[in-house]
């Protein structure tokens, strides 16, 4: 399972590399960060805080289509609304959301068979190679959150 934990700055730049697409692959993305601050009926249209409708939509695309891999590429976001104190960054909050994110990992192991790779160094930088696989990947699995939405939106024209 490759991880990538992203930060919300997203950043279109003119590249001279195409992004590939791997047709055996399954891209999972993942909202996280300041949701874990939000109150208990607003958390669960979240995959962070709903891993067994997580693990089903996994499975049932597991079904259909011939993966062999699942990528996580999970968007650590926190507003940091500071006027009204809301969305604050905090460790623990990270620390929670890792909690959460491996959780969910150990239960995707179990059912199909693959390593658990974190790629922090690829955090940032490659927010873009990101962005642009989810738009034209084939599997995909996208969360709530702005993130994903704009993923939904520019992904329409590539599945007509």
């Amino acid at each position: 399972i490759g991880v990538r934990l992203v930060g919300s700055e997203m950043c279109i730049r003119d590249r001279t590399w195409i992004v590939i697409q791997k047709n055996d692959t399954l891209y999972v993305t993942i909202r996280c960060g300041d949701i874990v601050q939000l109150p208990a009926e607003d958390r669960s249209n979240f995959w962070l805080f709903n891993k067994d409708s997580l693990i089903s939509c996994i499975k049932n695309k597991l079904k259909k289509s011939q993966i062999s891999k699942v990528e996580f590429v999970c968007t650590m976001h926190f507003g940091d609304f500071k006027e009204k104190k809301l969305f604050l960054y905090s460790e623990k909050d990270v620390n929670e959301n890792i909690n959460l994110l491996n959780n969910i990992f150990l239960n995707v192991k179990k059912i199909i068979d693959c390593d658990i790779v974190s790629n922090k160094a690829d955090e940032i930088e490659n927010i873009d190679h990101h962005f642009s696989t989810l738009i034209k990947a084939k599997n995909v699995i996208l969360d709530q959150g702005g993130f994903s939405s704009v993923v939904s939106i520019l992904r329409s024209p590539f599945l007509t």
